[in-house]
């Protein structure tokens, strides 16, 4: 393997060309990470670096991450004319944003950008500066006068604030949101994931077993390949990265009716439940702490009604988790979700029991075989590549 490849993880940019432009900033040390992020996704990247770039990251080191060389001044190939599908513009200096602005193309990086502008292509910038530059009036003043009116397909890539610094994000959520700008669609996912609690007193509750995972995996899917994606989630060890808005919940309840004012506000959105949900909660929870001197605890439970059965979504995904899979007693187990809930499709998913393997099959009520899943990675860009699909269709008719 060449010290220039590097691993795919996804193919949510395959076959696009990004541009890229560095500019002067301390946080162009994080460039080439996020080069190999990007290139991680499919993408090929073509970087253009604005003298005060080179200061301090090497034309070399840019040429590593890219697999490409690297454009520093104008020469016969006109490298600065938007003949790509996308333009980056990370770190985005104050300066460099201003002359864009002003339309002033004297370097090849300028020239760049001002073509783009051109062209209608996105831009995606990621500015980096300190807060007393970015809140500088005449900037933004320009920046809501000039920037935003004037090219609709910009994207903004938001900085982490800190130290009173707008500072790099990290390279790979930095990529995935370039990938998202990049394959934008009109259509919206909402997804559940972790585990639900219900609470027996003040410090003990019960709850299931979810690590959040298999959701994260396919909202991150979706998210990639432009879709915005809504996150429900339930307690568990996953923490998402990229998504279009998150809500936290607890109890069952409250996955409930967040994901019904998600579904009321995007109502053409897919849904996909992934979230263990208990199906039964202590009957009298109490504020206090129940004593622990007690030599035996007795909780009373009733069952949860069946959130699945108060949602409203046109394309659902409904998970339901076996102690094994079993191709009869699954296929009517798929059947009567279908019936019940008019799901888009039904995935059966086995308990790994410890070791570490996944299986899983994805049932559809328009084909009379299930796909066979083996790997959490497989079932998520299987899933998204289906919802996308029927988010299209649902767009051209």
């Amino acid at each position: 393997m060449s010290d220039l490849s590097v691993n795919k993880l996804d193919d949510s940019l395959t076959g696009k060309k990004v541009d890229w432009i560095v500019t002067g900033s301390i946080a162009a040390t994080e460039v080439v990470k996020a080069i190999r992020a990007l290139r991680r996704l499919g993408a090929e990247v073509l970087v253009t670096m604005t003298s005060s770039a080179q200061k301090f990251i090497t034309p070399q080191a840019c040429e590593w991450a890219s697999g490409n060389a690297v454009v520093t001044r104008y020469h016969g190939f006109s490298d600065h004319i938007a003949n790509n599908n996308a333009l980056v513009v990370a770190p985005m200096t104050a300066s460099f944003a201003a002359k864009a602005c002003a339309a002033i193309s004297d370097s090849p990086a300028l020239s760049l950008f001002a073509s783009y502008a051109g062209s209608g292509k996105p831009i995606i910038i990621h500015p980096n500066m300190h807060m007393s530059l970015w809140d500088n009036p005449f900037w933004q003043h320009t920046y809501a006068e000039k920037f935003l009116p004037t090219l609709p397909k910009l994207k903004l890539i938001a900085p982490v604030c800190a130290e009173e610094k707008q500072k790099f994000v990290t390279p790979d959520l930095l990529a995935d949101h370039i990938s998202h700008h990049i394959n934008s669609k009109d259509g919206h996912a909402v997804i559940s994931l972790g585990r639900t609690e219900g609470k027996i007193d003040a410090v003990r509750y019960l709850t299931n077993a979810s690590s959040g995972e298999m959701g994260m995996a396919i909202a991150t899917c979706l998210y990639r390949r432009g879709i915005s994606t809504h996150i429900v989630r339930g307690p568990c060890e996953t923490n998402p990265h990229c998504y279009t808005s998150l809500v936290n919940v607890h109890h069952p309840d409250e996955m409930q009716h967040a994901l019904q004012d998600l579904l009321h506000q995007y109502p053409q959105a897919a849904l996909v439940m992934a979230a263990a949900v208990l199906d039964f909660i202590p009957a009298h929870p109490t504020t206090d702490k129940i004593s622990s001197a007690a030599s035996e605890l007795t909780i009373k439970c009733v069952p949860v009604a069946k959130i699945i059965n108060k949602l409203t979504s046109p394309h659902r995904v409904i998970f339901k988790l076996q102690t094994k899979l079993d191709p009869d007693i699954d296929r009517q187990t798929a059947d009567s979700l279908f019936k019940s809930t008019s799901a888009a499709f039904v995935v059966i998913n086995a308990l790994d029991n410890g070791k570490g393997t996944y299986h899983a099959r994805i049932y559809s009520p328009r084909d009379s075989k299930p796909v066979l899943i083996q790997s959490k990675k497989q079932l998520a860009l299987r899933l998204a590549s289906h919802i996308i699909q029927r988010l299209q269709q649902d767009k051209d008719l």
